[in-house]
């Protein structure tokens, strides 16, 4: 019981984090801002998923890096739009649901609803993560453990914005090859045990 309530009392003392959603023409790249570490005690860090995130709705592509796959392509969610709206920072937003289907390192799939509220006024097709291809920028997202949302838009950077882009030479992953290779490594570990 120790144990669990030490983890309780991390996820309840967790604190926010920040991300960027930087974007210039039709790409865009997100990722979390670096953070000052803390005195004491430990972040248990974000619900949220952390990897960054390139999009270039040109040619339709969402492109994950992660540490330990690299590169993996996403492909876009299919959004139903709502009659509700909410106003965030000023901006009146509607609602868009979709479902995500997510492969579990246990080797089986599952779905998860995701919420956006997007923009309409700022017609930008791109939000954080894989959350975009709405017709306006996406200023909130709501999943069952966490939401994003915009806390600052800076329309004309005074500076040059970063968008990181995969080397032309990359190899990138599908979402089925990745899954296949995390339900070998699964597999491998059990092996081992």
């Amino acid at each position: 019981m120790g144990v669990k309530q030490r983890v309780a009392d991390m996820y309840r003392n967790a604190q926010p984090q920040d991300f960027d959603l930087n974007i210039k023409d039709n790409e865009s790249y997100y990722y979390l801002k670096p953070s000052l570490e803390m005195e004491e005690g430990y972040n248990i860090g974000s619900l949220a998923d952390k990897s960054p995130y390139y999009t270039n709705t040109s040619t339709g592509k969402i492109i994950q890096w992660t540490p330990n796959l690299g590169f993996i392509s996403r492909e876009p969610l299919k959004w139903e739009v709502t009659n509700k709206t909410l106003k965030i920072g000023g901006y009146v937003c509607y609602q868009a649901i979709a479902t995500e289907r997510l492969y579990s390192r246990k080797g089986f799939y599952y779905n998860r609803q995701v919420i956006a509220w997007f923009a309409p006024e700022l017609p930008l097709n791109f939000g954080p993560s894989n959350y975009s291809g709405l017709p306006g920028l996406v200023l909130e997202i709501q999943r069952d453990m966490f939401t994003l949302t915009a806390t600052s838009i800076i329309l004309n950077p005074e500076k040059e914005v970063k968008i990181i882009r995969p080397e032309e030479n990359s190899k990138i992953l599908t979402e089925e090859e990745s899954h296949n290779i995390i339900g070998d490594l699964e597999a491998e570990r059990k092996k081992g045990n």
